[in-house]
């Protein structure tokens, strides 16, 4: 195979793809393939795990004094059964839309971003012989695709945040009759 050459040529590459400043149509899907999944990957995260980061959330912001708007937790479960019983079941899910389009963009945005870096860096003439780039450019891409997620998706984090610090006690009157729990009888 013959080395790859600089400048605005494209190179060979293993498996008879090329690689270079124009992304062959292969490679396009194959980057947009990894952005879906991360999207996805993210927002089903998010969606399943969002009320173990609601108390998470709940237990870094806990001071421990009496002053102190989040309530002393007992533990994880004592937390959620309190969140449960205080606020009903749907206060598990506060921020989960945030959170959601949050980790969705996170995880797509990193993975788009970091494979057209990667990209990047192969069209300027820093892969080997073989078309691949060292663990420093990956290192590199890595780094320049992270940082550009964060920079995005942060006013996303602090919404989710605040919104899963709000403590909205149920009223015994409002609150459904499934979130009160069973009914309980007078004295007979």
């Amino acid at each position: 195979m013959p080395a790859p050459t600089t400048g605005d040529t494209v190179a060979p590459a293993p498996h008879g793809a090329t690689i270079g400043p124009v992304l062959t149509a292969a490679r396009e899907h194959l980057v947009n393939y990894h952005l879906v999944a991360g999207v996805t990957a993210g927002a089903l995260t998010s969606l399943a795990l969002n009320p173990l980061d609601l108390i998470k959330v709940r237990f870094q912001v806990a001071d421990g004094t009496a002053a102190s708007k989040v309530p002393n937790y007992g533990g994880v479960v004592a937390a959620f059964r309190t969140v449960a019983r205080d606020e009903g079941i749907a206060a598990l899910y506060k921020g989960v839309v945030p959170a959601m389009l949050g980790s969705g963009l996170s995880w797509g945005l990193y993975f788009y971003f970091y494979e057209r870096i990667k990209g990047w860096h192969v069209s300027r003439g820093a892969a080997d012989a073989s078309g691949r780039l060292g663990a420093g450019l990956h290192m590199a891409s890595a780094v320049q695709a992270g940082a550009t997620c964060v920079f995005i998706t942060n006013p996303l984090w602090l919404v989710k945040t605040r919104l899963q610090l709000q403590l909205e006690r149920l009223d015994a009157k409002s609150a459904p009759a499934a979130a009160r729990g069973p009914a309980t009888r007078g004295p007979a």
